[in-house]
């Protein structure tokens, strides 16, 4: 199970057998996670997350009309990358000198 939350900036990595009749996610595309979804709510039982991009119709629930999820596996985090350690290694490194 990965660990994602609201406002997490995920990367869609799996669209194969993708709902018909729904707007989709892209197959690397970036998108903002607006809702993170408990696996007892998503049909298969597994969790869910939706999308602040695509906003889909509610479809018929048990818990009541609810839109119906992506599956979490089809994502992961975007991965950022800090380049602040490389910056650092260019800066000049001060010379210390003795005296005699």
């Amino acid at each position: 199970m990965r660990d994602f939350y609201v406002g997490q900036k995920v990367v869609c990595v799996n669209v194969r057998k993708m709902l018909r009749g729904y707007t989709n996610p892209i197959l690397g595309s970036v998108y903002t996670i607006r809702e993170d979804v408990p696996p007892e709510m998503y049909v298969d039982g597994a969790p869910g997350i939706l999308l602040s991009e695509i906003v889909n119709p509610p479809e018929p629930h048990p818990c009541g009309d609810r839109e119906r999820p992506f599956h979490s596996k089809r994502f992961r985090p975007v991965q950022t990358t800090n380049i602040d350690v490389f910056l650092k290694m260019l800066e000049p490194t001060p010379v210390k000198e003795t005296v005699s």
